[in-house]
């Protein structure tokens, strides 16, 4: 049993304050950290807690960041040994969270941008050994449909974070098994599927969105819609609605998306129907709030364990099990 994470490692610098500075405002008084961030990183690292094997594909520059990364996985149990090394420089991103705990994020993308279909094709004897392929959007449109197509022909199970919507084909996106948007990426994928005017499809509610994109794309949705839970609907069947766990306190919401992904990935991969892993990957995101900072954050199923018991983590096999 292997989960191969496709997508970004990135370094987070990150500045809390009270709120966002305004156009041309400057503001002092913030606290600072830096850590280890990019989706897929914090994805594999939050599949590797749960105690499933995982591994990842992603590229890192020719720096300082890119060894402490190396070193990060090692001491996580995340294989490394498909992650490209470039000439460039690893992907920073700058984080403003404001004290309700809701982040901004700018990226700089650096040699993510040179992860290309080759460097997937490179590797393809990982996609064979993974039973899942869980892949986020962080780096270039066509390395993504790469890593769907691979995913695909090794009989894997595909699941997409569409963090950003990629511009793929409609015959690229139907090979994706589970695809898991937030309202504003659900949005953005009916329009560029053809679905009537922007307008009109703004105002659908959110279950709407997610039963036209598991119609359209003929896959499983699991449309996340913040404190609010998600929404999961299977081609063919109606939405169902997956309430959110409520966290104790909301003090950082930076990680909470990849923390639910990862979850999300494992409960499927142990066999779970897709209800049953969002109602799991409900709870992984809201023990993530609760802390600062993303890998602080993610929890291990041990977390999960003593927090919401033994019967809501049965979906999830136990480490070393």
């Amino acid at each position: 049993m292997r989960i191969l994470v496709v997508g970004g490692y990135g370094v987070g610098l990150s500045f809390f304050t009270e709120r966002p500075p305004a156009d041309g405002e400057t503001i002092s008084g913030a606290r600072f950290s830096q850590e280890h961030g990019g989706k897929a990183s914090n994805q594999a690292v939050g599949v590797a807690r749960l105690g499933i094997p995982v591994s990842l594909l992603t590229a890192v520059g020719s720096d300082w960041y890119a060894h402490a990364a190396r070193e990060m996985w090692a001491a996580e149990g995340v294989d490394a040994s498909a992650v490209v090394t470039k000439e460039g420089v690893t992907m920073v991103g700058a984080i403003i969270t404001d004290a309700t705990g809701e982040n901004r994020i700018i990226l700089a993308n650096g040699v993510l941008d040179q992860l290309s279909p080759a460097d997937i094709g490179a590797h393809a004897a990982i996609f064979e050994s993974a039973d899942t392929v869980l892949i986020s959007c962080e780096i270039p449109a066509p390395s993504v449909a790469r890593a769907i197509t691979f995913g695909r022909a090794a009989g894997a199970r595909v699941i997409l974070n569409p963090a950003p919507v990629p511009r793929l084909p409609e015959h690229v996106l139907r090979q994706v098994d589970v695809i898991t948007p937030n309202e504003t990426e659900a949005l953005a994928l009916l329009q560029m599927l053809g679905n009537d005017d922007a307008a009109a499809l703004a105002a659908l509610p959110p279950q709407e969105k997610a039963a036209r994109i598991a119609q359209a794309l003929e896959c499983t949705v699991v449309l996340t819609h913040g404190a609010e839970g998600c929404y999961v609907c299977e081609s063919g069947g109606q939405p169902q609605k997956i309430p959110a766990e409520t966290p104790r306190a909301v003090v950082d919401t930076t990680g909470a998306g990849d923390a639910t992904n990862a979850a999300l990935a494992a409960a499927l991969t142990c066999g779970a129907r897709p209800a049953e892993a969002a109602r799991f990957a409900n709870c992984a995101g809201a023990l993530t709030v609760e802390a600062e900072g993303v890998l602080p954050g993610i929890p291990s199923i041990d977390d999960l364990h003593t927090r919401f018991g033994a019967e809501r983590c049965a979906v999830v096999l136990p480490r070393n099990s």
